[in-house]
């Protein structure tokens, strides 16, 4: 067994010396100034492993490890993909996906982190918030996951469970939750004319269908006399882009929505078409938070790069890219970036997210990039971003708070 692992650590420092050598040549032998001298480190590190390591280590695990941590370093959306994990992935893109949900909107940060929760949801009534992180997920570690890999297990058969491992932000012990998946209720987009003749409009989320119903129920509050609009995309954090765009284009006449850029990616910008412009001049601010995410923030990137209107509230979460798949030869596959959106200033919104031009924290005493509560703290009983949205606007505040989200 030793002499077996010996050949293996022998084999890979052949391949990494092949490497560092063609690595070499392309840059002009300047090996120390280039990431391929990396290379030659990281087999001397594998050979103090094979030979020094308390037991005998399992090399094709470790180079897994390896891989897995090579991807990760780049961004959320790029991931090694095992083999199992590679068909596992080619199974679930034929199939349609599981109508069993267990409430959870979640991205990557090393590990699955949790963007936002559905209001009544089994993730929220298991205490579930928006910052908790997701350490485990049916056994399997999310870090050596794909993001595509984490949205899928959490969803599932109607009435099936499935059994995670969560740290919360309260808490210092992880703790062990059995989730059930349930087939959540659509979610409706909310429409309410405000006192000063303001529209207010919550989107839950940019799935299809919600453009032409904010559309709808927009040209309904303006009928009855809204001469302003807070458009409220705190907690939205899934859907489509191109929803987002057509719900940009609605209130832009003219400008650059996005872009989607990469080195190797061609080009695509997205300006707004004034033949889809319907409300070009309605005086307008938009509510955004850390739950804020993906399309929602092309969207509010949109309405605040273009000077239509002021973007309030606290530092969304930055998400926003495109992966393309290249399988390897021994049945595995890596899912790389290629591209990322880009807001109008040209940045790109994975990297720095969006910054309200007005922050204005939901808490009391909370930090200026967060919208949840310190230790001890109760929600106050106004909504403060939605008031200092109505006084941007002009407009009264409000007594009570509005759907406020949790």
């Amino acid at each position: 067994m030793r002499h077996r692992s010996a050949w293996w650590v022998w084999v890979i420092s052949l391949l990494l010396a092949g490497f560092i050598v063609a690595g070499m040549a392309m840059t002009g032998g300047d090996g120390q100034s280039r990431p391929y001298a990396q290379l030659g480190v990281y087999a001397q590190v594998l050979s103090y492993i094979q030979r020094d390591y308390v037991t005998a280590p399992n090399l094709h695990a470790v180079a897994n490890g390896s891989l897995h941590g090579l991807l990760d370093s780049l961004d959320a959306g790029s991931s090694y993909l095992t083999a199992s994990q590679y068909r596992a992935y080619r199974a679930a893109l034929a199939e349609p996906a599981p109508r069993g949900s267990t409430g959870l909107v979640v991205s990557k940060r090393g590990e699955a982190v949790i963007v936002d929760v559905v209001a009544g949801s089994p993730a929220y009534q298991a205490g579930l918030r928006r910052g908790d992180l997701l350490e485990l997920i049916a056994g399997q570690r999310t870090s050596m996951l794909s993001l595509f890999a984490i949205r899928r297990l959490l969803l599932g058969a109607p009435d099936s469970t499935v059994q995670v491992r969560a740290i919360f932000m309260r808490h210092t012990q992880p703790r062990n939750l059995t989730l059930q998946r349930v087939v959540l209720p659509h979610t409706p987009l909310q429409a309410q004319l405000l006192d000063s003749r303001v529209a207010y409009l919550r989107l839950p989320d940019l799935d299809s269908g919600r453009v032409p119903s904010l559309a709808a129920h927009l040209s309904a509050l303006v009928q009855q006399g809204a001469k302003k609009l807070v458009l409220d995309l705190r907690g939205c954090g899934s859907g489509s882009y191109q929803a987002a765009e057509a719900a940009a284009n609605l209130f832009l006449r003219q400008g650059m929505i996005t872009s989607l850029e990469g080195r190797t990616y061609a080009r695509q910008l997205v300006e707004a078409q004034p033949a889809r412009a319907r409300w070009p001049s309605l005086p307008m601010a938009v509510l955004v938070n850390a739950g804020t995410a993906g399309p929602a923030e092309v969207l509010a990137a949109a309405i605040l790069d273009n000077h239509r209107g002021s973007v309030v509230g606290d530092k969304t979460f930055g998400e926003g890219a495109v992966q393309k798949l290249f399988p390897l030869g021994d049945g595995t596959a890596v899912l790389l970036t290629v591209a990322k959106y880009y807001t109008p200033a040209h940045q790109a919104i994975e990297d720095s997210a969006i910054t309200p031009n007005i922050e204005q924290v939901r808490f009391p005493g909370a930090l200026p990039d967060a919208d949840v509560p310190p230790l001890g703290v109760l929600p106050p009983k106004q909504d403060l971003q939605l008031n200092r949205a109505l006084q941007v606007l002009g407009a009264n505040p409000l007594p009570q708070a509005l759907a406020a989200p949790a």
